[in-house]
């Protein structure tokens, strides 16, 4: 029935003397490679893509330690962000900590290079002044968003740069203590 009345439409419309939609336009995408330096971390950070199925908020920081418990579909071994104009791109910040430790952690305000991208784009992500626990035996996430607005359009790549600076847990306690951002 549905498709009867579909056809119905698209035939009275026609007949109305209606014009056919237009193509819609490619939307403009630059590379954004995002890199680290680490200071006292010995875990690295993967970009990955989320489950599609899952509903997940920006932000949203936990740990998990079964595969099954994951969100991450792919993990993007060139760290490079296919990120759309004038639209959010989610994806997800990964660390795997396969040691008996707990590791603490905390970004320092990211960089652009070229710089004048600083104008155009709104990351978030984790320099934002919290301190991160990534759990013992287990896989840590955090969701993350990047936008970029119309300057973006003649820069088909630029590179996101954070410095990880990696803390011990008695300095964590003794003078971050209210920063501390557990995972869920």
């Amino acid at each position: 029935m549905t498709k009867l009345l579909s056809f119905l439409f698209i035939l009275a419309s026609a007949s109305a003397g209606a014009k056919a939609p237009l193509a819609v336009k490619s939307v403009p995408v630059s590379d954004v490679k995002i890199t680290w330096k680490y200071e006292n971390f010995p875990l690295k950070i993967q970009i990955a893509d989320i489950k599609e199925d899952k509903k997940l908020f920006i932000s949203e920081t936990r740990a998990f330690q079964k595969k099954e418990d994951s969100i991450i579909t792919k993990v993007w071994p060139d760290a490079t962000v296919a990120a759309k104009h004038k639209d959010s791109t989610p994806f997800a910040l990964v660390i795997e900590n396969p040691s008996s430790e707990d590791y603490y952690f905390f970004a320092v305000p990211h960089e652009l290079n070229p710089h004048h991208a600083s104008a155009g784009h709104y990351f978030e992500c984790l320099c934002n002044g919290r301190v991160f626990k990534v759990p013992a035996k287990s896989t840590w996430y955090r969701i993350v968003r990047l936008n970029l607005n119309d300057s973006f359009q003649n820069l088909k790549t630029f590179e996101i740069n954070h410095q990880i600076i990696g803390l011990q847990k008695n300095e964590v306690l003794l003078n971050y203590k209210e920063r501390l951002y557990e995972p869920n």
